[in-house]
């Protein structure tokens, strides 16, 4: 008899999809065809469909199916636009190279390099990060060959900016978001992390790569501080800890606040895709995970992706859809995780109530909560 599945066994089957997806020799995905199709539009909207394929490919009744054949679609449009992004990669390098710049490559393209299969992890962007001294005059020359979007008033290093390059080669487009600032990594100063990464290409390039230690940080933080609703971002850990464990400098991670995110986002890793965490020292491994936290993760990937939408302001929807107000403070509601990383607080014991409150009251705060 058929087992039914509803909208509650998404995360289990995106998690089952993906676990060990990024290793060179991978097991046959175990999951129903209906689980799948439930999955599929989650799959390929969190940019997760081509890791999936590689297991489901190798179960051949699963493969076979109509949801088999769709989700094999997918997976090879993605790995098609990740090409596209990787033959810029060099137009990028030889760009700064001949404006005297110099910058990093991180998340995205940069953490592909750990999988088996790079061009199975999408990268809609490249981030690109450059010391805030030349972060003004890089965005100069990048806006300057840009198919222009709108141009930001100020100039700030402490800001993300996007600019869309279009390249010398007819078609070819790329989408770059500039940063000069890691201080919500608490990794700063940039010069030092540029300074000690390695270059991409023998020593002949602008562009060059986060270090492995300081990589893991950016990768952990980052997906920490969104609540991990990503379910690439923790592929990415999954990967880089078992491509590089051994190389990662864990007594480079001093504060006590950055070893308890990386050692959370490790065993999310670790529970959710079977990451193997051999290679880390004992303050990972004996870490005490909260037993609410890879629960809380399965669920936020069962959302429908129409969570992602943006939403109009309570100040509007109070004007004009007034009965509408209750299900936007729902879907504004603070996730236990982003809530307390984004205050500075360590993971851990239970679901902290005051934790999602005083994260809203800052936001009041900061802004009207009406513009919210």
């Amino acid at each position: 008899m058929a087992v039914s599945v509803n909208r509650s066994d998404i995360g289990k089957t995106i998690a089952a999809c993906l676990a060990g997806s990024w290793r060179e020799h991978v097991e046959p995905a175990q999951v129903s065809e209906e689980a799948l199709e439930l999955a599929l539009p989650e799959l390929i909207s969190l940019g997760s469909v081509a890791l999936a394929q590689r297991r489901v490919r190798l179960n051949e009744a699963l493969a076979a199916s109509s949801t088999g054949q769709k989700l094999a679609d997918a997976a090879r449009g993605l790995s098609m636009r990740a090409m596209m992004l990787d033959a810029a990669v060099p137009s990028l390098n030889q760009f700064l190279n001949d404006r005297g710049f110099q910058g990093l490559l991180m998340k995205g393209w940069a953490v592909a390099q750990a999988y088996h299969t790079p061009l199975t992890r999408p990268s809609g962007d490249m981030d690109l990060l450059v010391t805030p001294d030349q972060f003004a005059d890089v965005f100069e020359a990048l806006y300057a060959n840009s198919a222009k979007l709108p141009r930001p008033e100020k100039i700030n290093p402490k800001a993300e900016l996007a600019v869309t390059l279009k390249w010398d080669h007819p078609g070819e487009v790329s989408k770059v978001d500039l940063h000069g600032d890691l201080e919500k990594f608490d990794l700063n100063p940039v010069s030092e992390l540029i300074a000690r990464s390695p270059d991409l290409s023998g020593g002949t390039g602008a562009l060059r790569t986060p270090d492995h230690t300081d990589h893991l940080q950016i990768l952990a933080v980052h997906m920490l501080i969104h609540g991990a609703w990503r379910p690439i971002w923790l592929v990415d850990i999954a990967a880089m800890v078992e491509r590089h464990g051994s190389e990662i400098r864990w007594d480079r991670y001093h504060d006590p606040l950055i070893r308890n995110w990386i050692a959370t986002s490790l065993h999310l890793a670790k529970d959710l895709l079977g990451a193997d965490l051999s290679a880390t020292p004992d303050w990972v491994q004996n870490h005490a995970q909260p037993r609410w936290a890879a629960p809380h993760v399965l669920d936020l990937w069962c959302l429908p992706v129409t969570h992602l939408n943006t939403r109009p302001t309570l100040k509007n929807t109070l004007r004009m859809m007034p009965a509408k107000l209750p299900k936007e403070l729902m879907l504004r509601w603070p996730k236990p995780i982003a809530a307390i990383v984004q205050r500075g607080r360590p993971i851990q014991g239970e679901i902290r109530l005051n934790h999602q409150l005083l994260w809203i009251a800052g936001k009041a705060w900061k802004h009207r909560l009406v513009n919210w």
